[in-house]
Formats: structure tokens, C-alpha cells, sequence
């Protein structure tokens, strides 16, 4: 996230959306004017799913209105492996 303002504020997820499949780091803070902060985003899901999304993760911004996340993910399971013997 950037801060392209003059001031700082203060930001903070909404973690109970995010669950029980999805977790953002860090969680709440504090960005200076024209500074970023990188979010770590990790996908742990509860069970099989082709298509998992999360939509609008809000982010609470000091002083404005809340920014929107959506967020997508997949887990498959592992296909079985066929061995197969040869004999000469």
C-alpha cells in the first residue's frame, strides 16, 4: 500500500474476514506520507476447493473510506501415482 498524501494514518484489516482460509501481515499500522508498506497475503485453505474468493477484505483507513480487497485461490489434491514395473 502507498501513501500518496500529506499525513500519515493509521490502517487496519478486518482479520475476521479473511478467515478461516486466507491471513494478511501486517495486520494494523501506520504509513508516513509517500511511504509503502508490502503485505505478506497467505493462502492456508480448509479443505479441497477449485475456486475459493474473498471478496471486499476491508482495510480501514484513518480518515477515509475503507479499501477493498479481493482475493482468489485454489487447492486441488495431490493426483495418485501410477508405478508402473517393467520386466526384461
Amino acid at each position: 500500500m502507498r501513501n500518496a498524501g500529506d499525513t500519515g494514518v493509521r490502517f487496519m484489516w478486518d482479520m475476521e474476514s479473511f478467515k478461516p482460509d486466507f491471513s494478511i501481515s501486517p495486520v494494523k499500522g501506520y504509513i508516513s506520507p509517500g511511504m509503502d508498506v508490502p503485505f505478506v497475503v497467505t493462502f492456508r485453505p480448509s479443505k479441497l476447493s477449485q475456486a475459493v474468493q474473498y471478496e471486499g477484505l476491508r482495510c480501514f483507513i484513518q480518515g477515509s473510506e475503507p479499501l477493498r480487497l479481493t482475493l482468489t485461490g485454489s487447492c486441488v489434491g495431490v493426483p495418485d501415482t501410477k508405478e508402473v514395473l517393467l520386466l526384461q
